[in-house]
């Protein structure tokens, strides 16, 4: 990448530690390794957390003779949360980049990350988005994410909008909290410290992958999915309060734009109706978008036997500012009730 400074490419100062923990993660393991190995960045030190694995991940590791490694490991399984501080405790670097033992690096995932935070000092945590794959390795789709601060944090009162494997983060920041990762967020730790990091810098997601997100069976978003949700919704709250957020609707009104026109996904809007206690105009900022995802959706059927495509989107739009007015005017328990039969 043309665009890197010396200091990333000759310095001698340890820039960069990767924390990543295992367990049981024998099937993925080599191919995680070496994804870190093999970076364009090469002055980083690669944190191992072994948390109790009974497979053969301990020798899947020892395979590895590279000084950039830093293996620890626990006597018995101890949990995500205990393994994660543990490693970013035993961190030199001035920016820690998480990772797990399923996922893989693009190449230039920690040069490109790096890059931004060195130059961008106001940003405490850059993310991306990713790849999606399966246990095979083999393509599944994008995982797509709101790229500024404002977007980010407007749409992290409704679910978690940083992936965890993918994001680098700036070690004084994490310093300046009482605790790195909380143990009474289990499975959704990442979640709370994006909530504890919020208030003292800056976010971003860089717009291209820079992972291969694994999805499989032992994914512990798959496995553990009811307790993340209950715990997200108390985030959610939280997060308005601590950030004093008054919802900030041009900015969700794009984050949602994007997500229909792009992927015209509709179930992703049913947890846009989950939470009552925000203010009256992000309410009326739901509604314009489940109206006009309705309407993207019976538009689809209706109106492109009789107009060209190009012209659908424009119609939609100009329907639902007819509709507008009088959908802001009906009680909400029959919007709710309305608009929910229609997604159905």
């Amino acid at each position: 990448m043309s665009d890197v400074s010396n200091i990333l490419k000759t310095g001698d100062e340890m820039l960069v530690s990767v924390v990543m923990s295992v367990y049981n993660s024998q099937d993925y393991l080599r191919e995680s390794i070496e994804s870190v190995l093999n970076q364009s960045y090469e002055n980083f030190e690669f944190i191992i957390i072994n948390d109790g694995s009974t497979d053969l991940s301990e020798s899947i590791i020892f395979e590895y003779d590279d000084s950039r490694i830093v293996y620890s490991s626990n006597i018995k399984n101890k949990g995500l949360i205990y393994s994660l501080n543990k490693g970013v405790s035993l961190a030199k670097g001035k920016y820690i980049a998480r990772f797990d033992s399923d996922d893989i690096c693009m190449k230039y995932r920690l040069e490109c990350q790096l890059n931004f935070l060195v130059n961008n000092c106001e940003y405490n945590v850059v993310g991306s988005t990713a790849e999606i794959i399966n246990s095979n390795g083999e393509f599944q789709g994008h995982f797509r994410l709101p790229e500024t601060d404002v977007e980010i944090k407007t749409a992290m009162i409704f679910s978690n909008q940083i992936i965890h494997p993918a994001a680098m983060i700036r070690m004084e920041s994490l310093n300046s909290l009482s605790c790195y990762y909380d143990l009474n967020y289990k499975h959704a730790e990442d979640y709370k410290l994006w909530l504890d990091l919020s208030s003292c810098g800056k976010f971003y997601n860089i717009q291209k992958p820079l992972i291969k997100y694994r999805v499989h069976g032992d994914n512990i978003s798959i496995k553990h999915s009811g307790q993340q949700e209950t715990l997200s919704k108390i985030l959610s709250h939280e997060f308005c309060i601590i950030n004093s957020i008054k919802f900030d609707v041009e900015a969700y009104k794009n984050i949602l734009y994007k997500r229909i026109i792009e992927q015209s996904d509709v179930e992703v809007f049913y947890e846009i109706f989950d939470n009552d206690s925000f203010i009256k105009q992000s309410y009326l900022a739901k509604i314009y978008f489940v109206g006009l995802i309705n309407l993207k959706k019976r538009g689809g059927r209706i109106i492109k036997p009789f107009f060209k495509s190009r012209f659908k989107k424009r119609i939609n739009h100009i329907v639902i500012v007819l509709f507008y007015p009088l959908l802001c005017c009906l009680p909400k328990f029959v919007i709710k009730k309305y608009f929910r039969v229609l997604l159905e």
